[in-house]
């Protein structure tokens, strides 16, 4: 006989707030759940692993859209499932080391304006000709490397 968790269960047991299971199921991350002759869901416990797949694979970085596709394939063989995986993380590794030649980047540019302005003189008010408005005219866009992504909540 299998045991079944209402949502309330189901949540304080993974730590993933009951919106968010309700939000899984309707994407399709946690398969629709049973419901009891009350009406409410029951969770099966196989859906605890489930969800710390979804955790485990969020802690990598993977967006909700790719962990869908891990999902998906989840009842196929693991080499499948496996493939899929190495691609999503060689993509994700892929991003991840073009964010850091930028943010390296944008750190040089930080340190050479803190120069700039620590070698300049107090001008009396902003202007022109003041090394405040040089810097802004000089800096690079940062506009896509900030702010930077907070990891999103569960």
């Amino acid at each position: 006989m299998s045991t079944f968790l209402l949502i309330s269960e189901l949540s304080a047991r993974s730590g993933f707030p009951a919106s968010t299971l309700r939000y899984y199921e309707r994407v399709g991350l946690l398969t629709p759940a049973n419901r009891s002759p009350a009406g409410y869901r029951l969770y099966d416990v196989a859906d605890l692993d489930r969800l710390r797949f979804i955790d485990q694979a969020k802690s990598l970085g993977l967006p909700l859209s790719d962990i869908t596709r891990l999902v998906a394939v989840n009842d196929e063989p693991c080499s499948t499932v496996r493939t899929e995986l190495h691609s999503l993380l060689e993509e994700k590794s892929r991003e991840v080391a073009t964010r850091i030649r930028e943010l390296r980047s944008f750190a040089r540019s930080l340190d050479q304006a803190q120069k700039i302005l620590e070698a300049s003189d107090d001008c009396g008010s902003c202007g022109p000709n003041c090394a405040c408005s040089s810097l802004l005219d000089n800096t690079p866009d940062t506009r896509t490397l900030l702010p930077l992504s907070p990891r999103p909540s569960r």
